[in-house]
């Protein structure tokens, strides 16, 4: 009786071992810039090959800044994302793959000194503060295309771009909040970031990069 539960024990372990060994797993490390002040994180993240046309990436990065820029005093940034991609041709040097991304970067900015805000899109500044802190998380999603370049058996190197939309969530947590007395003109879009308004805005969203990855 203990035999038989033995050579069972066997093959299932056997088989287990099997499973696992034909699942191919990527560790990755790709740089992040985050905005505004350009704080650049490193993003580690972890791919997946559910079957030999699909598969799934993970990533996620942290990076805090004091006086990060002339901005703002303190700058907090988290950021995680969730790819699904699909392959579109196979040759022997690299897998090419379109993707759709979905990513969400908590952002939260300390400004210690005076400044305005907006509170509608397409109005000028029209409050003042003493000092703030800014919520101001983006949801994004992109479709993306890249190739998956191999480099030996085990590494890759994941070069990417792609294009969608991102809404940005802005929340001022002001002190000393006042109308503005002087209101000056509204900004042209390239000079009006999205943080600067106290309100909820979605724009075009760009995206490229590369991933640096190790099979495990």
């Amino acid at each position: 009786m203990k035999l038989h539960k033995i050579v069972l024990f066997i093959i299932i372990l056997k088989c287990s071992t099997i499973s696992f060994a034909q699942e191919k797993y990527i560790v990755t490390l790709s740089p992040a810039i985050m905005m505004p002040g350009g704080v650049i994180a490193v993003q580690p993240g972890m791919g997946i090959n559910i079957n030999d046309e699909w598969k799934l990436q993970a990533d996620f990065a942290f990076a805090q800044s004091q006086q990060s820029n002339d901005r703002f005093e303190k700058t907090s940034f988290f950021r995680t994302s969730l790819e699904i991609k699909t392959l579109a041709g196979i040759s022997a040097m690299y897998e090419e793959y379109i993707s759709l991304q979905v990513a969400y970067n908590f952002r939260a900015l300390t400004d210690l000194d005076s400044g305005s805000y907006k509170s509608a899109r397409n109005r000028a500044a029209d409050y003042s503060y003493s000092s703030t802190l800014i919520k101001s998380p983006v949801l994004s999603m992109a479709l993306k295309t890249g190739r998956e370049y191999e480099i030996g058996e085990r590494f890759i190197v994941d070069v990417f771009t792609g294009l969608g939309f991102r809404t940005i969530f802005t929340k001022y947590m002001p002190q000393g909040l006042h109308p503005n007395t002087v209101v000056q003109p509204p900004l042209h879009f390239s000079g009006n970031p999205a943080w600067k308004c106290n309100c909820t805005q979605t724009r075009l969203h760009f995206v490229t990069g590369f991933r640096l990855g190790v099979r495990i």
